[in-house]
């Protein structure tokens, strides 16, 4: 039975070999739970991120949503998820990331 941080790892790492293999630039953007699920778990899966690009050579960019999530019009009633608004901030923010590639 794989842990949770192990099975995100590894399907994350597939898809960016796969990707890869077919000559795909690949950039990955870090990802943050909610801090309700606690700092120990929270910083186990936060560190995939940083583990997987330094491992695969690819470029991570940062975690961006700090700004979107603290913005209640930007956001889905459930608090977590961006809704459309939030969605074109972060389209824009990918943007200027993929114009470096």
């Amino acid at each position: 039975h794989l842990s949770i941080r192990r099975q995100r790892q590894m399907c994350i790492r597939d898809s960016c070999k796969i990707a890869q293999k077919h000559k795909v630039t690949v950039i990955l953007m870090q990802m943050r739970i909610p801090p309700n699920y606690g700092k120990r778990y929270s910083e186990a899966l936060e560190s995939i991120y940083t583990e997987l690009a330094g491992e695969l050579n690819i470029k991570l960019v940062p975690f961006m949503l700090n700004n979107i999530a603290l913005d209640s019009s930007l956001m889905l009633p459930d608090g977590i998820h961006p809704n459309e608004n939030g969605q074109l901030l972060i389209a824009e923010e990918v943007f200027k990331w993929m114009s470096f590639l």
